[in-house]
């Protein structure tokens, strides 16, 4: 295990995208190592940077769409880093461009209910519906409670509702 990870991180300091992605991930986890968020951090940025093709065209390869997801995550989560919703939504919303259904199903419910962003009903739907239809089950069930509530309730109820529910999440994660 020791040289397996000595091997992960030579390859991610060799510019590795992958291992940077992998590496990152287990330091916000704590899997394996110990947590380190702020060099987690400088991984997934590592990761998320364009690189140019090795075909000698020139061209951009797209970032690494799940090392934006947990970037963007982290920059919500407040955990070891201030939280920063421009940086999450920059992050999210390009890995969702790349067709990342947790970064769609996340962006699409924060622009529902305009949680950190300006509401945006539309684009949260597409985003929830593009997520939804790659078997993301929750997505599906936010787009079912959007609906069923919309007569019922007012969205700031069903805002609070799971704002709730999130941080039960978290607290049962947590512990």
């Amino acid at each position: 295990l020791v040289k397996a990870i000595g091997l992960l991180d030579a390859s991610a300091s060799g510019g590795n995208e992958w291992a940077q992605y992998t590496l990152g991930k287990m330091l916000i986890k704590g899997e394996l190592l110990p947590e380190d968020v702020l060099r987690a951090e400088q991984l997934l940025l590592a990761a998320v940077r364009p690189r140019s093709s090795r075909d000698g065209s020139g061209r951009l390869i797209p970032v690494n769409q799940y090392a934006a997801y947990f970037l963007g995550k982290l920059y919500l989560s407040e955990d070891g880093i201030p939280k920063n919703a421009e940086k999450a939504v920059f992050y999210l919303s390009d890995s969702a461009a790349q067709g990342n259904q947790w970064a769609q199903y996340q962006l699409g419910k924060m622009l529902l209910y305009g949680k950190e962003v300006e509401q945006d009903t539309v684009r949260g739907l597409t985003l929830l519906e593009a997520a939804s239809r790659q078997g993301n089950q929750y997505a599906g069930k936010v787009i079912q409670s959007f609906y069923s509530y919309r007569g019922n309730m007012k969205a700031g109820a069903v805002l609070s509702s799971l704002r709730l529910l999130g941080h039960l999440a978290r607290i049962i994660k947590n512990r």
